[in-house]
């Protein structure tokens, strides 16, 4: 990643850190969903936690009771929110680093990652880069998005986000590892109205989107916001569909 994004990238998240979870519907929905599918396989592991955010995830996961959890971020400002809200936890220990290329230390058991991948510049670098960190037999799972995520808001404005579709994920992922499971997924997250929908896309780092917005003039806005709340509203209210995948590797 070039230098002056990557500190880009860590001085936005820091920024949010105090009220990313608060807005973070799709990351605790896709949380739950993983966390699920790692039930019974961490206890006494040694597990790396990539992009670690607030901790929502990191929570899950303690539940399994692994032996030690390294939560690691490119974040000041989300590993600060990690420390004061694991502190009671000796077992939790933390690593600033951008996991796309740094050195994470030691070995680990598992790596996991939620919704985190997506923002590497090179998804099959990041990938290399987290399997030197493996131990033998070790296992690396994540979810990211793909390739149809946040569709509606793409179908009504054109404004959109490049993420791989589920074939090119299987390309990526199997250029670097030889055993892959990769399931689909998504999450419809509901909205009071269009205009929180676009606040919590901001606050939780989806910025190509919200960023669009406010170079619209106020008639195409009002336009937008009439269309989206006719076309994609149901009994619960305004919603939004996020599409991902849940992906499994190992050696």
């Amino acid at each position: 990643m070039d230098p002056k994004e990557r500190i880009k990238r860590a001085q936005l998240f820091s920024k949010a850190a105090q009220t990313y979870e608060q807005y973070a519907k799709p990351q605790k929905c896709f949380a739950d969903i993983l966390a699920s599918g790692l039930k019974g396989y961490l206890a006494g592991k040694r597990v790396l936690e990539v992009g670690c955010g607030t901790g929502y995830f990191s929570e899950l996961l303690l539940k399994e009771h692994p032996s030690e959890l390294i939560l690691c971020d490119i974040s000041d400002g989300m590993l600060e929110m990690c420390r004061k809200r694991f502190k009671n936890h000796p077992e939790v220990k933390f690593i600033k680093a951008d996991a796309e290329c740094d050195d994470l230390g030691e070995r680990y058991d598992f790596i996991v990652s939620n919704l985190a991948f997506q923002w590497f510049s090179s998804m099959e670098d990041g990938l290399i880069n987290l399997r030197r960190h493996l131990t033998l037999g070790g296992v690396l799972c994540f979810s990211t998005f793909l390739k149809g995520n946040l569709r509606e808001i793409s179908e009504l404005s054109g404004i959109g986000i490049s993420y791989p579709s589920y074939m090119e994920m299987i390309d990526i992922v199997e250029k670097v590892f030889f055993c892959v499971r990769l399931d689909p997924g998504r999450c419809v997250c509901h909205y009071r109205d269009v205009q929180t929908m676009l606040k919590e896309l901001k606050a939780t780092g989806v910025t190509s989107v919200s960023n669009s917005t406010l170079h619209w003039t106020k008639d195409r806005l009002k336009v937008f916001k009439e269309e989206y709340a006719k076309q994609f509203t149901d009994e619960q209210g305004i919603y939004l569909t996020w599409k991902g995948v849940f992906v499994i590797l190992h050696d």
